[in-house]
């Protein structure tokens, strides 16, 4: 499966970047996602929550940090994450001229 640059772990969760999960006030675990969606419901007519997992851009540098015993002992400084809407291809053509 393609990653379009974003991480994937061995956590279900990370596997998509996505998920829509039909709105309840008590579903705020992302590690629960898969309990959450199952069995699968529709979306239509009901409110959802859009659940987006980001991934950290980060460069790694000496001064970070070093592997102690065989383990990570730093920093992880990050450089960008998020998102955005923005539609694409919304309409034919342009509304503003019939």
């Amino acid at each position: 499966m393609p990653t379009g640059g974003l991480s994937r772990h061995l956590e279900a969760f990370t596997q998509q970047d996505f998920w829509v999960t039909h709105y309840n006030w008590t579903e705020m675990s992302a590690r629960d996602l898969l309990s959450y969606i199952t069995p699968p419901e529709p979306a239509a007519d009901t409110d959802v929550v859009l659940w987006y997992k980001g991934s950290i851009h980060h460069h790694p540098r000496d001064e970070d940090g070093e592997i102690v015993n065989g383990y990570w002992h730093g920093v992880a400084l990050v450089m960008w994450t998020g998102f955005m809407f923005k539609p694409h291809d919304l309409f034919d053509r342009t509304p503003f001229y019939p």
